[in-house]
């Protein structure tokens, strides 16, 4: 009786945890999705950063003053998007490190629970041999 009981706890913490992987495995899939984005909009805000440096430079040499504020202007603001996307891809990726740390955790878990699962069955098996 109590290797039965033994086993069905068992097989309870092994559907729990296999439920607990697949959670870990779609949130570990949304932030590399949402990774992704975030790193292909901080490569375009970079780009465009570069073009507006570029622009400025040019008019400061052709004379362009008040164009070159202008431009200015819009650098600083685009320094703070860069800034803030450079922000939200760090935080992602650290993120993305802890729950990849956490499902290989949870991963061991479900060997460990395997092997506990394997263990019960051959007492269960030899003490009811032993019985017979």
């Amino acid at each position: 009786m109590s290797g039965e009981v033994t086993l069905e706890l068992i097989d309870r913490h092994l559907a729990d945890t296999r439920a607990k992987c697949r959670e870990i495995k779609q949130t570990l899939d949304w932030l590399k999705l949402h990774l992704r984005i975030e790193q292909k909009s901080l490569r375009a805000c970079s780009g465009r950063l570069s073009d507006l440096e570029n622009r400025a430079r040019l008019a400061r040499r052709t004379g362009a003053q008040v164009l070159a504020a202008y431009v200015d202007e819009a650098i600083k603001d685009l320094e703070k998007e860069e800034d803030a996307l450079h922000l939200r891809v760090a935080d992602l990726e650290s993120r993305l490190a802890v729950t990849r740390f956490t499902l290989q955790r949870k991963r061991r878990r479900l060997v460990e629970l395997k092997r506990a699962r394997e263990i019960a069955l051959r007492r269960k098996s030899r003490s009811a041999a032993t019985r017979a």
